[in-house]
């Protein structure tokens, strides 16, 4: 998880955020629900200083 974290210092992908929370286990039933648990993440991760863009995607 750390590494992901600390590789972009320009803020996190969303969609490895998702990657990494479906490995630990997490599963959302409703947009809501992902909600919820990515307003709690983005609290979390600014404490450490790392920036949350829920618009970022990384091009594919």
């Amino acid at each position: 998880c750390q590494d992901i974290l600390s590789r972009k210092p320009e803020g996190v992908y969303l969609d490895d955020l998702l990657y990494l929370l479906k490995r630990k286990g997490y599963s959302f039933n409703s947009e809501q629900q992902f909600t919820a648990m990515f307003s709690i993440l983005r609290l979390e991760l600014s404490d450490y200083g790392t920036i949350v863009n829920s618009t970022k995607r990384r091009r594919r």
